[in-house]
């Protein structure tokens, strides 16, 4: 190597290292200002310092900052002598604020951890604080005021646990979904539940019962998605999914961030917005397209991986599809072609769609179109859309186009509520305007045509 190019090389990546080092002292200094700056109690801090991130994290444990916690209570009633409860309380922060902003409040922490337990009676010793699984206990009492961030994590539920949550039980089950559910079961008629919660509850698959049992027993009378991915996160662990504040009262539900279209029922902050989107267009769904997620889980078929085109058919990835087109031979690292019989191949044309939108924040469709007659199969990480046979070549461009667009890419942030999109998603919630056979099509497709 000429002696220029390695100290150029050098000097390069000296300038790299330098730039992450930066980056990354700016994040924990970023993180630990909110422990300096009086956001924490001291005995939170403590805890915070001496124990892993990565057990923390495992058990789902996120701090809130007292400004944002004072954000949350800021749409809750000034009530006087309330009983107020969180049922999910670490180590008592929710209340502490809850202590300084209602008056004479009547405090009472439930904690599964005995270790924060403990601490919750130091940070605030006028609440009542039980060592408890509030989940599986069951409890007599009733609370004008339900506030807490409760834990973050999936995991497979008990029969118990089955059996007393089946109402919102979909699918995945996600711990916070079900301190939602408990939540509202113990307010008083007319109370507030508040929570830091996952924005994923607004839209997400798994979460339809419990949006369906919050419609039918609580009105939304605040939601708010923070715009600080980072607010609650340790400088030494990164937290990648989006929250939210959300504010329930236990009353009949008015439509205030509801946004409903045929069986879809999802929350969102713009639900107006929305309901004037879909109400001037049609989804996938309406136009008799079907959506289907890849069938090759490329690492259960490596045998099968080639680069050579002559010994197998195009494998789709999501990195074949670039800026509306679909680019083949574009990583080294991924082999082109799998061996695979044609009979149980996908022939276009079709449209491939990338699954990972990713953050919700910068949420992005990718789209591209299979031209006609050719044979391939698409990888896990790709949802195929197939036309209805009276579909035109001209349709399906312009549908690529409009996937592709700013304005589905920010009805996308609007609707998605984590990094991937579901093939009952794409095929349901995206709405697409001005397809120019889609009059025709619909009116055909009527259960009213004679």
């Amino acid at each position: 190597m000429n002696v220029f190019k390695f100290y150029d090389f050098k000097l390069r990546f000296l300038s790299c290292v330098k730039a992450f080092c930066l980056s990354m002292c700016f994040h924990m200094w970023r993180g630990c200002m909110n422990l300096r700056l009086g956001e924490l109690h001291p005995e939170t801090v403590k805890y915070i310092v001496s124990v892993d991130p990565r057990k923390r994290a495992s058990l789902g444990q996120f701090f809130t900052p007292k400004s944002l916690r004072n954000e949350l209570l800021k749409h809750v009633p000034k009530f006087h002598n309330p009983k107020v409860l969180d049922p999910a309380c670490g180590t008592g922060e929710f209340l502490l604020s809850a202590s300084e902003y209602f008056i004479d409040p009547d405090l009472h922490c439930w904690e599964v951890d005995p270790e924060l337990a403990e601490i919750a009676k130091k940070v605030v010793p006028k609440a009542k604080v039980e060592n408890v699984d509030s989940l599986l206990t069951l409890f007599e009492e009733r609370f004008d005021v339900i506030l807490s961030n409760p834990p973050y994590f999936e995991f497979k539920p008990s029969e118990e646990v089955r059996r007393r949550y089946e109402e919102i039980l979909y699918g995945r089950v996600n711990i916070y979904a079900l301190f939602i559910y408990l939540g509202v079961k113990l307010l008083k008629p007319n109370g507030y539940l508040a929570y830091v919660v996952s924005s994923s509850m607004n839209n997400g698959a798994y979460f339809k019962k419990l949006r369906e049992f919050i419609v039918k027993n609580c009105d939304i009378t605040y939601l708010k998605r923070i715009d600080n991915p980072h607010i609650f996160s340790d400088p030494r662990y990164r937290v990648n999914h989006t929250f939210q504040l959300l504010v329930l009262k236990k009353t009949k539900n008015t439509g205030k961030y509801v946004f409903k279209y045929k069986e879809v029922l999802i929350f969102s902050e713009n639900h107006e917005y929305l309901k004037k989107v879909f109400n001037e267009a049609l989804t996938l769904k309406d136009l008799g397209y079907k959506v289907l997620t890849g069938r090759v889980v490329w690492n259960q078929h490596k045998d099968k991986l080639t680069q050579n085109p002559g010994e197998g058919i195009p494998l789709i990835w999501a990195h074949n599809i670039k800026k509306g087109k679909l680019i083949l031979n574009n990583n080294v690292k991924k082999p082109q072609y799998i061996i695979w019989p044609e009979s149980k191949a996908d022939k276009g044309p079709a449209i491939v769609v990338t699954r990972v939108v990713g953050h919700p924040k910068k949420a992005s469709l990718k789209a591209a179109l299979i031209p006609p007659n050719i044979v391939f199969v698409a990888e896990n990480h790709v949802n195929v859309i197939y036309p209805p046979p009276n579909a035109s070549l001209e349709e399906l461009h312009e549908i690529v186009k409009q996937l592709n667009s700013k304005n589905i890419n920010k009805i996308v942030r609007e609707l998605i509520g984590n990094t991937q999109i579901s093939k009952t998603e794409l095929e349901n919630l995206i709405p697409l305007t001005n397809i120019k056979s889609q009059q025709n099509r619909t009116h055909s497709l009527s259960p009213d045509t004679p």
